[in-house]
């Protein structure tokens, strides 16, 4: 949220980190190893620290596929 004033940013508070469980069985629940909460912390961590955004590039490639169309209709012929 931005404010009235321009240089006054309002973060939203993190998310609390919960520790990750598997339920397998209807009375058995096994903690996930130590490795994918590590992974899945960080996951986390980089949602509130670092840019998210994607990049998207549209390229029109019909003369390109029109070629490839032509030279694989010629290569079958020749192989014929």
């Amino acid at each position: 949220m931005i404010g009235a004033n321009a240089a006054e940013v309002t973060l939203p508070e993190p998310a609390p980190i919960v520790e990750p469980v598997t339920v397998s069985g209807a009375d058995r629940v096994e903690k996930l190893p130590r490795i994918r909460r590590t992974i899945a912390r960080r996951m986390i961590e980089s949602l509130y620290t670092a840019v998210q955004f994607t990049t998207v590039v549209e390229v029109d490639v019909t003369r390109i596929a029109r070629l490839w169309d032509r030279e694989k209709r010629c290569s079958t012929h020749a192989q014929v």
